[in-house]
């Protein structure tokens, strides 16, 4: 059980402005918009639970003060929990973290945008130790030797599939122009170019992208068949991941009027007033 890992050893209070704002909804929001901005697979994000008085006017918690709030919120001693440090090599990008909760308090309490940003999660969390999404394959054909990975691949390409069924806002018309005509009140223009920008010929219009989808998804449909065309490439999946984030940019644009992969023009304070406030009672 691995507690409180974060860049620089930082951490975010969150403090609700109401009472109805469910943690497990907080949860899914962060989880959402942290897969989609820096395109990690880590799962199982904890919310603990921080009583007044936990914290103290400097806001800086010893570890050990932190592993016992941590062990009082999941029922566990201290000593059974791991606390992690800085990742040798990490390097934090404060940028990162404004573009994560900008999206996080624009999805919040939007039910289809966090289904497409889960999907796109669980698509991600079946490519683990299977491919890098950060970096583009090494060629259009490459395909995995295992079954065991293409079982992956397969996962991923439904998880894909449904995010574009989550924006389209359920099962896609077998008519073109009803497709067309659906996807751009959402923000989406079919005829937009996408792919790979070092790969020209792999490039195409989003209309094209999203048919070749569901035809990689009717082909490995989960009935079990079993037959040539059942294993994908790495290509596939990864153009697949290049759409599907593509399509949650220009729906979220569209719907809410937010760019989530442009930082907002001002920019947050993370300051804390009650330190500030202490700071100006001991000048005083």
């Amino acid at each position: 059980m691995l507690a409180g890992f974060s860049p620089i050893d930082g951490r975010y209070e969150i403090e609700p402005i109401a009472s109805d704002y469910p943690s497990e909804r907080i949860l899914d929001a962060l989880d959402a918009s942290r897969v989609f901005i820096n395109r990690s697979t880590e799962r199982d994000l904890t919310l603990i639970g921080v009583n007044e008085g936990d914290l103290p006017d400097t806001r800086i918690l010893h570890k050990e003060d932190f592993l016992i709030l941590c062990s009082r919120q999941l029922g566990v001693h201290t000593g059974e929990l791991t606390y992690s440090g800085i990742l040798d090599g990490f390097s934090h990008q404060s940028d990162l973290d404004v573009l994560l909760w900008q999206l996080a308090d624009t999805v919040y309490d939007d039910d289809n945008l966090i289904y497409a940003l889960l999907f796109f999660r669980e698509a991600l969390y079946s490519l683990e130790n299977v491919i890098d999404v950060h970096s583009m394959p090494d060629s259009i054909s490459d395909a995995p030797i295992l079954i065991s990975e293409s079982v992956k691949l397969e996962n991923a390409i439904h998880n894909f599939y449904k995010v574009v069924e989550a924006i389209y806002g359920g099962a896609l018309a077998n008519n073109a122009n009803k497709i067309r005509s659906k996807f751009s009140p959402r923000g989406v223009n079919c005829d937009e170019v996408v792919g790979f920008p070092h790969w020209p010929d792999a490039r195409g219009a989003i209309f094209d992208k999203i048919s070749e989808l569901q035809l990689a998804r009717n082909e490995r449909a989960a009935h079990g068949r079993v037959n040539t065309n059942r294993k994908g490439s790495y290509f596939e999946v990864m153009d697949a991941m290049e759409l599907t984030h593509h399509l949650i940019v220009q729906f979220v644009k569209h719907k809410k009027n937010v760019d989530p992969l442009e930082l907002p023009r001002l920019t947050p304070s993370f300051a804390n007033a009650r330190l500030d406030n202490a700071n100006t009672d001991i000048d005083a």
